[in-house]
């Protein structure tokens, strides 16, 4: 019968695994403890950029010319689509665009405390405007590609509520009013801007 220390296999390969399964731990354990124990409590930079998985810049948080914080995010071809920023008069705005870079709606608030969202066209021109002033009067205008003929919603400061439809200077307009007593009325215009009706 073979002696059974000549069938056993050598020890040489078991040792390697063991010596291999600590030099990892040890490694993990010098990683570990080479991490700072808290994050920075400050971290300044004058921009962060995020990167895609193919090194694309996808995202930006900097300061633009006039120094005024800002946010920008990139689609795939390196296009902005959004914005996100505060001037130095102190307004807040976030803004979107189409893929062709085109001013699509943006979001503002204002340092005296008004705001307004506007709507645009693919070639960038505002459509819908919604905005509400300083006083709390809320506005809403539809307008043509131009900005000539629009059709007017407000609540001024005192109650009245009007409808304007018509060019900027009131030509071939039609305006409707409610008064806070409930009081109602009408009045048109011609293409030369004349009163040509009032009811009642």
């Amino acid at each position: 019968m073979a002696n059974l220390a000549e069938r056993m296999p050598p020890a040489f390969p078991g040792v390697f695994v063991l010596a291999a399964v600590l030099m990892v731990g040890d490694i993990a354990v010098r990683c570990v403890g080479a991490q700072p124990k808290e994050a920075p409590a400050v971290v300044t930079a004058k921009e962060f950029r995020v990167v895609d998985k193919d090194g694309n810049t996808r995202a930006t948080f900097g300061t633009g010319d006039d120094g005024s914080p800002a946010i920008r995010l990139l689609d795939k071809a390196g296009k902005k689509r959004a914005g996100l920023n505060v001037t130095d008069n102190g307004t807040a705005a976030l803004v979107l665009f189409d893929s062709n870079e085109k001013l699509h709606s943006q979001f503002l608030a204002l340092p005296d405390g008004s705001g307004g969202i506007s709507l645009h066209d693919n070639t960038g021109k505002a459509r819908i405007v919604l905005n509400v002033t300083a006083s709390g009067a809320p506005n809403l205008i539809l307008q043509d590609k131009d900005g000539q003929r629009a059709i007017r919603l407000n609540v001024q400061p005192d109650g009245t509520a009007v409808v304007a439809i018509g060019d900027r200077e009131g030509k071939g307009a039609v305006g409707l009013a409610v008064l806070p007593d409930g009081k109602a009325g009408m009045t048109i215009r011609d293409t030369e801007g004349k009163t040509v009706h009032t009811a009642p």
